[in-house]
Formats: structure tokens, C-alpha cells, sequence
């Protein structure tokens, strides 16, 4: 298991723990996309912002638009 795999299982952890700490939900996706779990980051990503719109969560989920594209349903992406 790679550092990234054992960094969302820790995340996952905390986050469950504190379910609307949007810095722990941005770090969480940034992990996920390490791990190739764009869906998730996705939607972790939106939460975020949707939560608390401050400068990182907007900035990770625009940054996410801008290198993922816009997805549309589940495993398809707007290129």
C-alpha cells in the first residue's frame, strides 16, 4: 500500500470524525486524486466549497475543473 492509499485511509477517519471540516474534506480529495478516485475528490471538492467558500476550497475545485474537466455522470468527463 502506497503513502497515498494510507493517507485517504486517515483522512477518511477524520473526516467521519468531523464531518464538515472543509480543510480536512480539500486535503481528503487531493489525496483521492493521488489514488486516481476522481469521482469522489469530485464530489468532496464541491462539498467543500458548498460548506465553507473560502479561498482553498474554491481554488481546489476550480483547480479541479480546470485539469479534470467537468464531469457529467458517473465515469464520464466533459473534455
Amino acid at each position: 500500500m502506497n503513502v497515498f492509499n494510507r493517507l485517504v485511509i486517515q483522512l477518511q477517519e477524520q473526516v467521519k470524525q468531523e464531518p464538515n471540516n472543509t480543510y480536512l474534506m480539500n486535503d481528503l480529495a487531493i489525496a483521492l486524486m493521488e489514488t486516481n478516485n476522481y469521482e469522489e475528490a469530485f464530489v468532496l471538492f464541491k462539498k467543500a466549497a458548498d460548506i465553507h467558500p473560502n479561498v482553498q476550497s474554491l481554488n481546489n475545485l476550480a483547480y479541479f475543473y480546470y485539469t479534470e474537466e467537468e464531469p457529467l455522470e458517473k465515469g464520464c468527463w466533459r473534455i
